[in-house]
């Protein structure tokens, strides 16, 4: 069984960062708050390769935030969507999932992992957000998965990363998750996850604590056996 290591004991050893914005719409000026990736860094290793990495892709931001109250989130319009690499990520609030990722990369020794969503939109209701999907008025510039946002998403997937597919129950918006899966197995090889009933991809951090320890041990063992056949 994975070890369940504490909140407070992981936030010693990792740094979480995030680029905040706020999604502008040119035409009818409304706005929606986001966060296009969230880093994960080990701030105890001075030794830090570039073959031990994670790309991990997430549903939603929900309730994540800047740590700093005071930020001031840049405004991206919507037909200036290829600004958003230019802003640097700050230090965010971990939450519980985050804290999952961490567990993975303690116990497979990753120094780095990159967290992206099929949406960028911080909406901490699921519910709410499979709803504006269904009725189309999500901007598509919010989905980093968008035709508009391909180079974005290609820059993510460079050799040394092993992605994590761990977005949860999202048949209400399968084509957005089609669209997804289409796009990741195009840019990787090394792609896992932990699936559920109905070949559902499992969300990491469930309300339960002991699904939350075997979506550990599952995505552990399933990786610690990648490590082994490449050592073969």
């Amino acid at each position: 069984m994975a070890k369940f290591i504490k909140a407070d004991e992981l936030k010693k050893k990792y740094q979480a960062k995030g680029r905040f914005y706020v999604l502008k719409n040119s035409k009818s000026k409304s706005k929606t708050s986001c966060r296009s990736l969230l880093t994960i860094t080990d701030i105890t290793d001075k030794n830090i390769t570039d073959d031990k990495k994670l790309l991990v892709i997430m549903l939603n931001p929900g309730s994540s935030r800047p740590l700093d109250k005071k930020y001031s989130e840049p405004e991206i319009l919507t037909t200036k969507i290829a600004d958003l690499e230019t802003i640097p990520p700050i230090d965010a609030k971990p939450d519980t999932t985050q804290y999952q990722v961490m567990r993975v990369m303690k116990e497979i020794n990753y120094s780095h992992a990159d967290i992206i969503n099929l949406y960028d939109i911080r909406e901490p209701k699921s519910d709410v957000l499979f709803e504006n999907a269904k009725k189309g008025i999500l901007e598509k510039e919010a989905s980093i998965f968008s035709d508009t946002r391909q180079a974005e998403l290609n820059s993510y997937f460079t050799p040394n990363k092993t992605v994590i597919l761990a977005w949860g129950n999202a048949k209400t918006i399968k084509k957005t998750e089609k669209n997804a899966i289409d796009k990741v197995f195009k840019l990787s090889k090394k792609i896992f996850c932990v699936h559920g009933n109905d070949n559902i991809i499992n969300h990491p951090s469930p309300r339960n604590h002991n699904l939350k320890i075997k979506w550990l041990d599952n995505i552990l063992n399933k990786l610690r056996k990648n490590e082994n056949e490449k050592m073969r």
